[in-house]
C-alpha cells in the first residue's frame, strides 16, 4: 500500500466518538422513560450507565492511544512530525505527518493562511520536521 507524502492526523473525531457514546446511552436511557412513563429497568439502567461511563473514558483515551500509535507506525515508514501549530485547543489540533522539509514548509504557509491568528507578522515559514 502506498502512503501520500503526507498524513493529517485529526484528534476531534476520536474525542467526539466517546462522546458521542455517552451522550447516545443517555439519550436512549431518558427517551425510554419519557415513552413508558417510567425508568427503564434495573438491567438496562446498568447497562447504560456503564456505556456512558465506558464512553466518556473512552474520549480521555483514545485520542491518545490513536495518535500514539499512529505516530509509531508513521516514524517506522519514515515520515517525520512536522510542527504546525493549528489550534491552540488539543480538540482541534492536527498532527501533521511529512516524508521531507519541503512538503513541511508547504503545510506550515497553509496554516499561515488559515489560521492567522495563531502566527505573528514576524514569523518566517521555517520548517520544523522532527
Amino acid at each position: 500500500m502506498a502512503l501520500s507524502t503526507t498524513v493529517v492526523f485529526t484528534r476531534g473525531a476520536y474525542y467526539m466518538l466517546g462522546t458521542g457514546i455517552s451522550s447516545g446511552a443517555l439519550l436512549l436511557m431518558m427517551t425510554i422513560e419519557v415513552y413508558t412513563k417510567k425508568p427503564p429497568s434495573d438491567k438496562m439502567t446498568k447497562v447504560l450507565v456503564r456505556t456512558a461511563i465506558s464512553g466518556l473514558v473512552l474520549a480521555f483515551l483514545l485520542p491518545v492511544i490513536a495518535e500514539n500509535l499512529t505516530e509509531n507506525y508513521l516514524l517506522k515508514k519514515g515520515y517525520g512530525y512536522c510542527d504546525v501549530p493549528s489550534s491552540s485547543w488539543p480538540i482541534y489540533k492536527d498532527v501533521n505527518y511529512t516524508l521531507d522539509a519541503e512538503t513541511c514548509s508547504t503545510i506550515i504557509e497553509e496554516y499561515k493562511n488559515r489560521f492567522p491568528s495563531l502566527y505573528s507578522k514576524d514569523d518566517e515559514p521555517v520548517s520544523t520536521l522532527h
